[in-house]
């Protein structure tokens, strides 16, 4: 049988004989019902010497895949994996739930009752027909992470890449983040490739205890290839207002840019305007949800007013940076604010206990003594003495 050249309907599916009434009788006739030609990926079509490539390129070709997932064979089960990650339209079928894996059973699918197979074959005709029917651009797409590139992309994209400007990025503090064009790029020192086609490029910096930095790289930064960059320390709260003003104007150019959003959202918090302090933190965990500093702040809006909230905020900066102190410093002030202090106490120990957190502690300058969270721990009979050693402990060695 010769391979049809367009319009095919590429089958996965067991190749067994107890599946040969659906392929005979429901299958392949309904798929010729549709105007369709239908090719499967079994040793009879492709011959003995089944290579993967064979299977890719039937998929690349299909437009449109069927799989029927009964039994989850292996091999059916990651061409699936492969058909979606093409971005294929897929009609997926079994004859039980069971045969659908968790994972994917949020996917429409049609189930089947192998003793009804006219019945499969009317509702595989209807399924094909609507599927065909949809355009491309509103097809669902159950894995917008996978991006797959055609060749007229790829070759703008090795097209940009030999035009392509190199610069390295030095940031002091080295614990600084830094964003490329509003995108984390992760922390120093950190080389990127500039699109010369590109009318505005900016570099942002941030980090505890700095004040922040944004700015569009020049064409002097390209030529030098190198851009270093040192943030200033934190002064007392007039000489931080007097930055809010610029911080603004920045925001309305770079509306999505996570380090502008963040420290607006600081100082919106530091006025008690509650509700813009939230509203600025819910746009920011949009765009920059893995970024570890976006949750820290959203913990701090909210940790007086939804202790609860905050936490779970709080434990998502551990999970996403866990040696760094700050997510265990603020779970244990969310504690502490609800006087639950024998946990504020076993998280602060926490940074005790852990070398690189110590560290970090020490490096960003935090003064927990003054912290008003520790206010009323500080005059617990149980927990003063500890939290106490605690600070000692933290302050020691500070600036060395």
């Amino acid at each position: 049988m010769t391979k049809p050249t367009g319009n095919m309907c590429f089958v996965l599916m067991p190749f067994q004989p107890n599946f040969k009434n659906q392929w005979e009788l429901a299958i392949e006739p309904a798929i010729r019902e549709a105007g369709l030609a239908p090719w499967r990926g079994d040793d009879e079509h492709l011959g003995t010497n089944i290579i993967m490539r064979d299977i890719t390129k039937s998929i690349s070709e299909a437009r449109l895949i069927i799989a029927d997932l009964t039994g989850r064979n292996p091999n059916v089960m990651y061409e699936l994996g492969l058909a979606h990650a093409a971005k294929k339209a897929v009609i997926m079928i079994a004859q039980k739930e069971e045969d659908v894996p968790f994972d994917i059973r949020h996917i429409r699918y049609l189930k089947y009752d192998a003793m009804d197979i006219s019945r499969l074959k009317s509702e595989l005709v209807e399924r094909i027909g609507s599927t065909l029917n949809m355009a491309a651009k509103d097809r669902p797409d159950f894995f917008p992470e996978l991006k797959l590139f055609d060749r007229k992309e790829v070759e703008e994209l090795a097209y940009l890449r030999r035009r392509a400007r190199r610069a390295r990025i030095e940031v002091t503090p080295p614990s600084a983040d830094i964003f490329f064009n509003d995108h984390y790029i992760g922390q120093p020192p950190q080389e990127i490739l500039v699109n010369p086609e590109t009318t505005r490029n900016t570099i942002s910096a941030t980090a505890i205890g700095f004040y922040e930095h944004h700015a569009e790289l020049s064409e002097k930064d390209l030529e030098q290839g190198e851009i270093r960059i040192a943030l200033e320390k934190r002064g007392d709260k007039v000489e931080f207002e007097k930055r809010v003003p610029r911080w603004l104007r920045y925001r309305r150019r770079d509306p999505n840019n996570p380090v502008l959003m963040r420290v607006i959202a600081q100082y919106l918090d530091g006025i008690s305007d509650y509700d813009e302090a939230l509203e600025e933190v819910h746009e920011l965990l949009q765009v920059a949800p893995d970024w570890f500093l976006a949750h820290n702040q959203a913990g701090i809006v909210k940790r007086e007013t939804h202790p609860e909230e905050a936490r779970k905020h709080f434990e998502k900066v551990v999970s996403l940076h866990p040696n760094h102190f700050i997510g265990y410093y603020n779970l244990a002030c969310s504690y502490a604010y609800t006087n639950a202090f024998d946990r504020a106490i076993e998280y602060l120990e926490t940074i005790v206990d852990r070398d690189g957190l110590t560290d970090s502690f020490r490096m960003h300058g935090t003064n927990m003594e003054n912290d008003l969270a520790f206010h009323e721990l500080k005059k617990s009979d149980k927990h003063a003495k500890r939290f106490a050693e605690i600070a000692r402990i933290l302050n020691a060695g500070r600036g060395a």
